[in-house]
């Protein structure tokens, strides 16, 4: 039978947030023993003593509650609507046309966990509250949070982390039930919803890519799977020269254009998979980030069809970033590893591996430049 015990503490810190006092009921253990005498064992024992500080630390590394109460909060732009002066109960129940009962519990915890104040019945922004107000954000923080954003639905991928691990399929695949990149692709955003998410996003090292490489003697780069343009927009911004096709799905291509438009005369945009054959006449193919992605053997196709459209003596520049390098956090490295190879096949592909997969598909390597997160492999069709 479960025995149930009742146990008291205070000066907890779920989270390092707040100091609070309570009491909780837990099922400390199960026995078989129908005689509640009978003392424990020693090993019950010892669970027993430690409990009140193993449960804390097991309630704050369990929690669901407080990261989707941030999550919820930011999308209901709780944190704007304060900083604009709704600052009283009702005015935030109208503003955020929300649950009267539910909109209080959920402020209650917003002010527990410290990112909110309540002061004679006026909520005031705290300092970590205050980075979550839209205004406020220069790293992208409120869009990965907001649950109606394309970046807040790809972050919650991450609980199929169950099936990344039982499958070694990316947590998109398990959340969706398909890879990211057709999801995105689906017809499920507006171009507002992507421009959002291209906003948010950057381009680890890019000055090294414009920089690390001879486009000076460039005539024309094939950017297969380009995104919205801005490599080619950096590359054609340095090098007035250069010519610029950007290949990817329609997803991305429609902001591209709008991006790329004041090139018009030296680039086009294209709409297409690169799994399909790609277009012929390029100088350079050029492939940003885009291995990693995939699997080895879709990197191969990938690979193929830009051997097949470079020609005998062309070339194929492969730009790989090592994300393990560049997402790293000291405080928690595993965390970042596991969420990495979580989300893509290959996050961190060693030089070795792509120069083998190069040599596979008829490429020649000719020269190789790195930087600490980015490398430059370049190849020449045989």
């Amino acid at each position: 039978m479960s025995i149930q015990t009742e146990i008291s503490f205070s000066n907890m810190k779920p989270g390092g947030l707040h100091d609070y006092s309570s009491t909780y009921r837990i099922s400390t253990f199960c026995v078989d023993q129908v005689d509640e005498n009978v003392p424990p064992s020693p090993e019950q024992a010892r669970a027993l003593a430690a409990l009140p500080q193993d449960i804390a630390t097991l309630s704050s590394l369990t929690d669901l509650v407080t990261p989707m109460a941030l999550r919820v909060a930011v999308t209901l732009r709780i944190f704007d609507f304060i900083d604009s002066g709704h600052r009283t109960l009702p005015s935030l129940i109208d503003a955020v046309d929300a649950h009267a009962q539910m909109l209080e519990k959920l402020l209650d915890h917003l002010c527990f966990i410290d990112v909110l104040r309540l002061t004679d019945d006026r909520y005031e922004l705290t300092t970590v509250g205050s980075l979550l107000v839209r205004k406020n954000d220069a790293i992208g923080t409120t869009a990965a949070l907001d649950l109606a954003s394309v970046a807040g639905k790809l972050e919650m991928a991450v609980t199929e982390l169950l099936h990344a691990v039982r499958t070694g399929e990316t947590v998109c695949q398990g959340f969706f039930g398909e890879d990211v990149w057709r999801h995105l692709n689906s017809g499920s955003y507006t171009d507002a919803d992507m421009e959002v998410f291209a906003t948010g996003s950057r381009v680890p090292d890019l000055d090294f890519l414009v920089e690390g490489f001879d486009w000076a003697n460039v005539g024309h780069v094939v950017d297969v799977g380009g995104n919205t343009g801005t490599v080619v927009q950096a590359l054609l911004d340095r090098y007035v020269t250069l010519h610029a096709t950007v290949i990817d799905l329609q997803c991305f291509t429609g902001l591209a254009r709008q991006l790329l438009a004041r090139f018009s005369a030296r680039c086009k945009v294209r709409t297409q998979s690169f799994f399909d054959p790609l277009p012929e006449g390029g100088d350079v193919y050029l492939l940003s980030a885009i291995l990693s992605d995939w699997p080895a053997q879709d990197a191969s196709r990938i690979l193929r069809n830009c051997v097949h459209a470079a020609g005998s003596g062309g070339r194929v520049v492969v730009s790989e970033l090592h994300l393990n390098g560049y997402f790293l956090d000291p405080a928690q490295p595993t965390r970042t590893d596991l969420l990495l190879a979580a989300s893509m096949h290959a996050p961190d592909r060693p030089i070795e591996e792509i120069m083998e997969l190069a040599d596979a598909v008829g490429l020649k390597h000719v020269a190789t430049t790195k930087s600490r997160i980015r490398s430059i492999l370049e190849f020449r069709c045989r």
